[in-house]
């Protein structure tokens, strides 16, 4: 048991590497066989695949910035909204702190 766990402890980079590694390798080997089937020797379809990956999370990474960026920009609109719509609410809670709180003099048991 100690094993698995110095194992699971120290390889964790090994293993982050593997499970980021994996994945992409199967897309690429199923996009290689196809294009070996077209004809096309193997080292110029798995460039083809490699580029093609590249280009997805190239388009995948400036459509999420892109994205961020005009979130980024409301921000200062959607928090004003978010209070207007809470202020209520805090004056309700307000209100119950200032009812729950112990009078001063509180008045002697019997």
């Amino acid at each position: 048991m100690a094993l698995v766990i110095m194992f699971a402890y120290y390889g964790e980079s090994v293993l982050a590497v593997l499970f980021f590694a994996i994945p992409p390798q199967f897309y690429a080997l199923s996009v290689v066989q196809a294009l070996e089937y077209l004809r096309l020797p193997r080292s110029m379809a798995a460039l083809i695949s490699v580029v093609v990956l590249l280009g997805l999370l190239y388009g995948i990474t400036v459509a999420s910035y892109n994205q961020a960026i005009i979130f980024a920009d409301n921000v200062p609109k959607y928090s004003q909204k978010i209070r207007s719509i809470l202020q209520p609410f805090q004056q309700d809670a307000r209100n119950w702190r200032r009812r729950a709180k112990p009078s001063a003099n509180p008045s002697p048991r019997m």
